[in-house]
């Protein structure tokens, strides 16, 4: 089966472990030099700031694709392992809050997933409708891709029958940026 596999850039994996590092080495040095005043600040700053390496370690290092998109549907590592079928995804539109760029699908009433949703992912989802997004969306931020060709590829996938949509998936698009 034919599909379109994009994956996160590994900039943020860098950048997160360069934030934590501004933290993290002065506060080595300052208990290094016994500073007695600042020991208790240093420690806490390296315990919290500390996890920046590893979680930045993951985020280079985890090379699966964040967002799929084939004959059948869109999956999102972000949603879950769920795979949104075209057959319940009305419309997409791209949204921006600060400069990052979302997909929003409207999905069907009937194709409703809150019920398996946690108290907070309900919570955040009713957030995300009274601010003009839907509940399921695509966050575009690590993803080196071109918002404006992909929300196009969406919207025909929704309108195209399985046989044109497998044709869709193998023309040569120009989706990343």
């Amino acid at each position: 089966m034919k599909e379109i596999r994009l994956y996160k850039s590994m900039r943020s994996g860098f950048k997160l472990i360069g934030l934590a590092s501004l933290f993290v080495v002065p506060s080595i040095y300052f208990i290094a030099a016994h500073e007695p005043e600042m020991s208790t600040v240093s420690w806490v700053s390296i315990c919290f700031f500390g996890w920046g390496y590893p979680i930045g370690l993951y985020k280079i290092l985890d090379r699966r694709p964040h967002l799929i998109i084939n004959e059948l549907g869109v999956f999102d590592r972000s949603l879950g392992n769920k795979t949104i079928n075209w057959e319940v995804i009305n419309d997409a539109y791209i949204a921006q809050v600060h400069g990052i760029e979302f997909i929003c699908l409207s999905i069907n009433a009937s194709f409703d997933l809150q019920l398996k949703k946690s108290k907070f992912k309900q919570m955040m989802a009713s957030a995300n409708k009274s601010l003009g997004f839907q509940e399921y969306n695509i966050n575009l931020e690590n993803l080196r891709v071109d918002a404006g060709a992909l929300v196009t590829l969406i919207l025909q996938m929704i309108h195209a029958e399985k046989p044109e949509r497998t044709r869709l998936l193998t023309l040569d698009r120009q989706l990343s940026v």
